[in-house]
C-alpha cells in the first residue's frame, strides 16, 4: 500500500488544524489564561507534522505494516487534536462575542470567578495531552524515511485543457458500423423491440460511443422518442422507470411509487417508435432481465435499445442479438487524442522532447482513451522534468487491461495538490453514476475545512469553484450539466474514477450500499449509506463506534426519528448532518451539542413545524437547509446568533409566517431563498422587517420575497430605501402576495418601486399587483432588467398597459396571466427583430388585450381566454411615437436566420405545441404563418360540434400533429365532421372533461382513418356507455386507458377491442363487469382501480376469472 493512500485525506485536517492554531481570538483566549506558551509550543509540533505529512504524500514512498500502523497513529492524533482546538477556537470566537447576546452571557456566566480557574487548568491539561500525544508519534518519523523540512505547496495555473465531451476521437468507424445496424429494418416476426450491445472493459469509451449515436440526426429522424439510462451496479427495475421516466420528461416525479411510474413510463413509450440506452449495465441475471425486456416491448416495431456493459455474460443475458466488442484506439489516434489534452492547441511548435516522452507514455496507455485523457489532462502545461519524473515512475511495468488503467489513475492522484486530494477522497461517498450537484459538493468541502483562502479577500466558495475547475479540468469529474445561464450544476464521475477514490479512502471515506457488511468502523471519519431497506442500529454497539465521525449523509436509508437522538448523543464530532426527508416531526434539543457541526440537512421533512430554539447555538454551522419542510411554522427566534451561517434555504416551507428578528445582521448570508413578511412583520420590534434585506449584499442565486394575509406597508415612509437593487448577485427573484385569494392586495406601485432588482436579474416573477401602472423600472425592462431571460406575471388586476418587452435580447420564456383590464402591450419599432429569442409564450386570462408586439421565433404557445380582436402587430417608423401599435401581419422578418423557406420575409412557425379555446382566433392572429403544429391541445371550448375552422385546421396540419387532446370542453356533443378523419399520423387522442359527448353514438367519427393512433385516453366522459364500435378498426392501437366513466357497461366479450392492444387501465368504472377475453393473452401491462364491478371475476384471492390475468406480467389491481 502507498502512503498516498494512508494520508491523503489527513492532509486537509491538518490544514484545518493549523489554521485553527493561528485563530486570533484562540490567541488572545489563551493569553487570557496564561497558557500561550503551551499554545506556541503545539503550534510548532503541528507544523513539523505538517511538513513530514506533506513530504510523506510528495515521495510515495512504499510502507510495511508497522509504518501503515505509525501514519495511522499520527492520524487519529491529528484528529482529536484538530476536534480539540475547533472547540476552543469556537469558545474563544463565542467569548468574544458583544456582551448583549444570550451566548456571550452564558459564555461569561462560565467564566466566572469561581469556573475560571478549574476551566483554565482542565484547558492547560488537555493542550499538554494533546501535544505529549502528537510528539509521542511525531518523533519516530525518521524511523520510515520521511523528512521535516518544508516544503510549500503551490497553487496551480488557472490556465487548463479541457476536454470538450463531444470531442470523441477514432470511433468514428465504430459508430457507422452501430448506426447501420440501428437503422436497419427488424428481422424478428415476434418483439416490436430489438437490442444491440456494446461490451468493452472500463475506460475503453462505451458511453462516450453511445453518446455519438444517440446524438446523431439520423437517430433523431428514425425514432419518435429518445431516452437515456445509466444502469450502473444496481439493476432495479423501477429505478431503471424512474430514469426512463425522468429522461423522456425532463422532470423529476419524486417518490410516485412502483405503479405510478410504471403507468407514466409506458404512457411515454408505448405505441411510440423509441430509441433507449441502457449504459452501464452490470446484471447477468437473465430473469431480472426478461423481466424489463417484456416491459419495453409495448414501443412501436422498429424500437431500438443499445446496451453497454464490460460483461460479454452481461450481452449474452440480453439475448440472440447483436454484439459490438469495442477495442482500444488505433496509435494514431491515441496520439491525437493525447495531443490534444497534453498540449496547448494554440501552439505551433512542441518542444520535439515532449512529443518523444509523450509517444512513450501514450504506449503505455494501452490505447485506452480514459487513460490517456487523465494522464494528458495531468501533464499539460508541466515542466519537461515532470514529464521525465512520471515516465520513470513505472509505467513501463504495466499490463493492458483495467489494472494498468487503475495505477495510471493512481499516478494522476499521486499529482494533485495536497488539499486537492483530501477533496478528491471525500466523493468516494456519492454512489456511482450519482449527479453531484456542485454546490452541495463545494458547501461539503467547506465544511470539512478543505478549503483555504489565498488571502483575506477570497472567500471559501471561491477556492471551492477553483478546486471543483481543477478536478473536472484533470478528468476526475466528467458528464458536466449546465443551467440556462451556462453556469455548471452538476457532473458525475467515471466507475474507475469512482473506483479509485474509494480504494484511496478505505474506511475513511466509506459509502455503505451493501447491508450484509456493516461500515461501522473505528476508521471510518466520514460515513454515507446508501440502502434500500430499513437499517437496524443497536445504540449499544453500533453508535460507539461512530464517536468519530465527521460526516453521515443518507443517500437512501429509513431512518427512524427515535434514533436521530441516539446519533446525536454518540457522533458528537460532526461536521455534516443530513437528515433529510425522514418525516421528523420534532428535532432534538440536543442538536446544540454538535459544536463541530457548519453543514444540517432537514429538508423534505414535510411534518417538521418548529425547530428547537438551542439550534442557535451551533455557532460553526453555515449551511441550514430547509427546503420542503411544508409544515414549518416559524424559525429560531435567536436565528441571528449562527453568526457564520452562508446558506439558509427555505424554498416551499408554505407554513412560514414571517421571519425572525434580527436578519439585518447575518451579513454573511449568501443564500437566504425565501423571506416571509406576515402581520407581524408591520410593526417594529416583533418580528423580521423588509429592510432587513438591505444590509445582506452578498445573496445569490433564488429569492422569494412573500408577502402574507395582514402584512401592511407604510408607503408613506420617506426613510426607506431600495432593499434589492444593491444584490447584483441574485439571478431568479420572485415577488408574491398570498393575500390574493383573500381579496385583500398588498403590492403597489409604492412598494414595487422599491423592490426594484439589480440590473443582472435573469429570472423575474411576480404574483399579484394591485397599481394601475407600474413603477419606472418595470416599465422600462429594456433597460432597467437587460439580462432577462424569463418574465412570469400573474394577478395584475388593476393595470392597463404592459411595458415594452419585445425588445429584451435574451428573453425566452413569457407568461402574462390573469389580466383582465390590460388593453395592449407597448412596443419599440427601433429593435431590428421583436421578442428575437423568444420561444415559450402564454397569453391567459386577458380579454382586454387587443394588440401585442410579434415573436416570429415562439415555438410554444398557451392562448386561452383572449380578446377575440387580438392581434400581432408592429409599429411602423410613422407612428413610433403613437399610444397604440399599428396592427399587421408577420411579415417583418423570418422566424429564423437559417431558415431558407422564409425568402419572401414572411413569419413561419414550426410549433412544438399550440393550446387554445379559440382556433377562429389563431387563425385571425397567425394567418398562413403556421407551418406545423406537433401537439393541438384544445380546452374549454364552448362549441357543441366541430366546425369549419377546426376541420380546416386539422386537414391544414394533419402531416405533423402526433398529439390531439380535447380538454374541459363542456358543450361539445360530438367529434364527427371536424377534419380528424385527416390525421393519418395522430399517434395520441385525449378526450377529457366532455360531459356531453357522446362517443359511441357518433357515428360519424373516422375512426377508420386513424391508422397510426397507438394510444387512446378517454377520461371523466360521463355519457359513454360502451366502447365505441369504430374502436375495433384502429389497428395500431397498443394503449387503451379509461378512467371516470361511471356507467360505462360494456358488452361482455368486448367485441370491438382491436387485437393490437398491449396496455389496458381502467380506473373508477364501477358498472363495468368483465374484460375483453380475447385480448387478455397478448396483454403485457393491465391496471385496474376503483373499479369493484371487475372483483367477482378478477379478485387475485377469489375471483372466478384470475387466472385468465394471471399471466400478465405487469399486474395492478386495487379494488
Amino acid at each position: 500500500m502507498t502512503v498516498e493512500v494512508a494520508v491523503g485525506m489527513v492532509l486537509g485536517v491538518a490544514q484545518t488544524l493549523f489554521a485553527a492554531l493561528q485563530c486570533k481570538e484562540l490567541k488572545e483566549f489563551c493569553s487570557k489564561f496564561k497558557y500561550d506558551s503551551q499554545l506556541e509550543a503545539l503550534r510548532g509540533t503541528v507544523e513539523t507534522i505538517q511538513k513530514v505529512l506533506l513530504d510523506a504524500d510528495s515521495r510515495q514512498l512504499e510502507l510495511n505494516n508497522q509504518g501503515l500502523d505509525w501514519v495511522n497513529k499520527l492520524k487519529d492524533a491529528v484528529y482529536e487534536a484538530d476536534d480539540l482546538f475547533d472547540k476552543f477556537a469556537t469558545v474563544a470566537q463565542q467569548h468574544k462575542r458583544m456582551p448583549g447576546s444570550k451566548i456571550s452571557k452564558k459564555v461569561h456566566t462560565f467564566f466566572s470567578s469561581e469556573n475560571r480557574l478549574l476551566f483554565g487548568f482542565r484547558t492547560c491539561k488537555e493542550i499538554k495531552e494533546i501535544r505529549k500525544k502528537l510528539d509521542g508519534v511525531a518523533k519516530d518519523h525518521t524511523q520510515f524515511g520521511f523528512s521535516d523540512v518544508y516544503r510549500p505547496v503551490k497553487r496551480k495555473e488557472e490556465t487548463w485543457s479541457y476536454v470538450r465531451e463531444d470531442s470523441i476521437i477514432g470511433r468514428d468507424a465504430d459508430k457507422e458500423e452501430i448506426m447501420g445496424v440501428l437503422l436497419r429494418e427488424s428481422d424478428s416476426s415476434v418483439d416490436s423491440v430489438s437490442f444491440v450491445s456494446i461490451v468493452g472493459i472500463g475506460g475503453l469509451g462505451k458511453t462516450a460511443l453511445a453518446q455519438l449515436v444517440y446524438n446523431d440526426v439520423r437517430i433523431n429522424d428514425e425514432f419518435d422518442l429518445k431516452l437515456w439510462v445509466c444502469v450502473s451496479d444496481d439493476f432495479i427495475m423501477q429505478e431503471i422507470l424512474c430514469k426512463m421516466l425522468k429522461s423522456a420528461t425532463a422532470q423529476d416525479h419524486g417518490d410516485i411509487g412502483a405503479e405510478g411510474v410504471q403507468n407514466k413510463v409506458r404512457h411515454c413509450i408505448e405505441g411510440k417508435k423509441y430509441f433507449l440506452i441502457l449504459d452501464d449495465l452490470w446484471n447477468e441475471s437473465r430473469d431480472e432481465w426478461l423481466k424489463l425486456r417484456d416491459f419495453l416491448q409495448v414501443g412501436a416495431r422498429g424500437s431500438r435499445v443499445v446496451v453497454t456493459t464490460r460483461s460479454k455474460r452481461v450481452a449474452g443475458a440480453i439475448g440472440d442479438y447483436p454484439m459490438f466488442r469495442l477495442s482500444g484506439l488505433s496509435d494514431d489516434d491515441s496520439w491525437h487524442l493525447f495531443k490534444r489534452v497534453a498540449f496547448n492547441r494554440g501552439s505551433r511548435e512542441i518542444d520535439d522532447d515532449l512529443v518523444d516522452l509523450g509517444k512513450n507514455i501514450v504506449k503505455e496507455c494501452a490505447n485506452v482513451p480514459l487513460a490517456i485523457r487523465v494522464v494528458g489532462s495531468m501533464l499539460y502545461g508541466q515542466e519537461k522534468s515532470r514529464w521525465k519524473s512520471f515516465q520513470r515512475i513505472g509505467l513501463s511495468k504495466m499490463v493492458q487491461g483495467e489494472e494498468s488503467i487503475i495505477k495510471i489513475l493512481k499516478f494522476s492522484y499521486s499529482y494533485l495538490e495536497p488539499q486537492l486530494k483530501s477533496c478528491f477522497i471525500y466523493c468516494a461517498l456519492f454512489p456511482k453514476d450519482y449527479e453531484i450537484e456542485k454546490e452541495l459538493l463545494i458547501r461539503l468541502w467547506s465544511a470539512q475545512g478543505y478549503l483555504e483562502p489565498i488571502n483575506d479577500m477570497q472567500n471559501t466558495e471561491d477556492v471551492g469553484e477553483e478546486y471543483f475547475s481543477i478536478l473536472l479540468q484533470r478528468c476526475f469529474f466528467q458528464d458536466v450539466i449546465r443551467r440556462s445561464d451556462g453556469e455548471i450544476y452538476s457532473c458525475k464521475m467515471h466507475d474507475l474514477i469512482h473506483d479509485l477514490a474509494q480504494e484511496i479512502a478505505g474506511k475513511e471515506s466509506y459509502l455503505m450500499e451493501d447491508t450484509s457488511k456493516s461500515p461501522f468502523d473505528r476508521k471510518s471519519r466520514h460515513l454515507a449509506i446508501s440502502v434500500r431497506r430499513p437499517l437496524v442500529l443497536s445504540p449499544s454497539d453500533t453508535f460507539s463506534k461512530l464517536s468519530g465521525l465527521r460526516t453521515l449523509l443518507r443517500h437512501r436509508w429509513l431512518v427512524y426519528e427515535s434514533q436521530v437522538s441516539t446519533i446525536i448523543a454518540n457522533c458528537r464530532r460532526l461536521r455534516v448532518l443530513d437528515l433529510h426527508s425522514l418525516r421528523i416531526k420534532a428535532l432534538p434539543s440536543t442538536i446544540k451539542n454538535l459544536l463541530h457541526l457548519r453543514y444540517l440537512d432537514l429538508s423534505h421533512n414535510k411534518d417538521l413545524e418548529t425547530l428547537p430554539e438551542s439550534i442557535s447555538r451551533l455557532y460553526n454551522l453555515q449551511v441550514l437547509n430547509l427546503r420542503c419542510c411544508f409544515s414549518l411554522e416559524e424559525l429560531p427566534k435567536d436565528l441571528r446568533e449562527l453568526v457564520n451561517l452562508k446558506h439558509l434555504d427555505i424554498i416551499a416551507c408554505f407554513d412560514l409566517g414571517h421571519m425572525p428578528i434580527g436578519m439585518d445582521r447575518m451579513t454573511g448570508l449568501r443564500t437566504l431563498t425565501r423571506f416571509v413578511l406576515g402581520p407581524e412583520s408591520s410593526k417594529k420590534g416583533q418580528t423580521g422587517q423588509l429592510r432587513d434585506l438591505v444590509p445582506l449584499i452578498n445573496l445569490r442565486g433564488t429569492l422569494e420575497v412573500i408577502f402574507e394575509v395582514g402584512y401592511t406597508y407604510d408607503s408613506m415612509n420617506s426613510e426607506e430605501e431600495a432593499y434589492l437593487s444593491n444584490k447584483e448577485h441574485i439571478k431568479a427573484l420572485t415577488i408574491q402576495e398570498n393575500a390574493l385569494w383573500h381579496h385583500y392586495k398588498i403590492v403597489d406601485e409604492r412598494l414595487l418601486e422599491r423592490l426594484e432588482p439589480h440590473r443582472d436579474l435573469i429570472e423575474m416573477t411576480i404574483f399579484g399587483y394591485k397599481g394601475v401602472t407600474l413603477p419606472r423600472w418595470a416599465a422600462t425592462l429594456a433597460t432597467t432588467l437587460p439580462r432577462l431571460v424569463s418574465i412570469c406575471m400573474r394577478h395584475f388586476h388593476d393595470l392597463q398597459h404592459l411595458p415594452a418587452m419585445n425588445q429584451l435580447q435574451h428573453l425566452k420564456t413569457l407568461v402574462l396571466t390573469d389580466m383582465p383590464n390590460v388593453e395592449l402591450m407597448e412596443s419599440d419599432n427601433n429593435v431590428a427583430l421583436s421578442f428575437p429569442s423568444l420561444v415559450d409564450l402564454t397569453l391567459k386570462k386577458c380579454p382586454r388585450l387587443e394588440s401585442f408586439p410579434r415573436c416570429p421565433r415562439v415555438k410554444t404557445f398557451d392562448l386561452l381566454r383572449l380578446n377575440e380582436a387580438l392581434t400581432f402587430c408592429e409599429q411602423r417608423d410613422d407612428e413610433a411615437n403613437a399610444t397604440t401599435p399599428a396592427a399587421s401581419s408577420f411579415s417583418a422578418s423570418s422566424s429564423s436566420g437559417d431558415n431558407d423557406n422564409n425568402s419572401a420575409g414572411v413569419d413561419v412557425f414550426d410549433l412544438l405545441r399550440l393550446t387554445t379555446d379559440n382556433l377562429e382566433l389563431i387563425k385571425s392572429l397567425f394567418g398562413e404563418s403556421i407551418r406545423s403544429i406537433g401537439e393541438l391541445n384544445l380546452r374549454n371550448m364552448k362549441v357543441e360540434s366541430l366546425s369549419s375552422v377546426e376541420e380546416e385546421y386539422l386537414r391544414k396540419y394533419a402531416f405533423s400533429i402526433r398529439s390531439l387532446r380535447f380538454n374541459s370542453c363542456r358543450n361539445l356533443k360530438s367529434l364527427s365532421g371536424g377534419g380528424i378523419e385527416h390525421l393519418t399520423n395522430l399517434a395520441c387522442l385525449n378526450i377529457w372533461k366532455c360531459p356531453n359527448l357522446e362517443l359511441e353514438e357518433d357515428e360519424g367519427f373516422p375512426w377508420k382513418d386513424l391508422h397510426a393512433l397507438s394510444v387512446l385516453e378517454l377520461e371523466s366522459l360521463p355519457q359513454l356507455i360502451d366502447l365505441p364500435k369504430g374502436i375495433q378498426y384502429l389497428t395500431s392501437l397498443q394503449s387503451l386507458s379509461i378512467q371516470d366513466c361511471e356507467d360505462m357497461k360494456t358488452h361482455p366479450e368486448w367485441p370491438h377491442c382491436p387485437k393490437s392492444l398491449r396496455t389496458l387501465s381502467i380506473n373508477y368504472c364501477p358498472e363495468l363487469k368483465s374484460l375483453p377475453e380475447a385480448i387478455l393473452p397478448s396483454l403485457t401491462r393491465l391496471r385496474i382501480s376503483l373499479s369493484n364491478g371487475l372483483k367477482e371475476r378478477y379478485d387475485e384471492l377469489n375471483g372466478t376469472d384470475f387466472s385468465k390475468i394471471s399471466h400478465i406480467p405487469d399486474l395492478s389491481l386495487e379494488f
